[in-house]
């Protein structure tokens, strides 16, 4: 289960109350939005086609863990240039089911084997989001 909120600011002015932060990526991944709108829908739809000729050139798919880390390389080459990506990537493969978070700065990564909640935090000590 992944779940984010609705609401879109620019500054201290709120922009919508209906922006849709969860992205499918394929039927087996989603990633959540955080940042800049226009980086974060282009960077999945990127990722959702390369996951795409991943599984066509190797005959399965692509795992999580090696999903986002793509994403992660793929946003590493264009540091410091302005991008505000702030996802995480949840899905499940063959092995386990998977969070991972990507931030232009940072990667956290966290396995559930559905025992257990996995809550994870961004800079200022408070949940950004739950994976189940």
């Amino acid at each position: 289960m992944v779940a984010a909120d609705s609401r879109a600011s620019m500054g201290g002015y709120i922009s919508s109350q209906s922006v849709k932060k969860i992205i499918e990526i394929n039927p087996y991944m989603l990633g959540t939005m955080a940042g800049g709108a226009a980086d974060c829908q282009f960077w999945h739809r990127n990722l959702g086609i390369k996951c795409r000729l991943h599984a066509l050139a190797n005959k399965r798919r692509i795992s999580v863990s090696g999903a986002s880390k793509l994403l992660a390389n793929m946003l590493y080459s264009y540091r410091g240039m302005g991008l505000s990506v702030g996802t995480m990537i949840a899905g499940w493969d063959e092995t386990v089911s998977k969070t991972n978070f990507i931030s232009s700065t940072l990667l956290f990564s966290s396995h559930s084997e559905g025992k257990y909640w996995d809550i994870i935090y961004l800079w200022k000590s408070y949940p950004v989001s739950y994976a189940n």
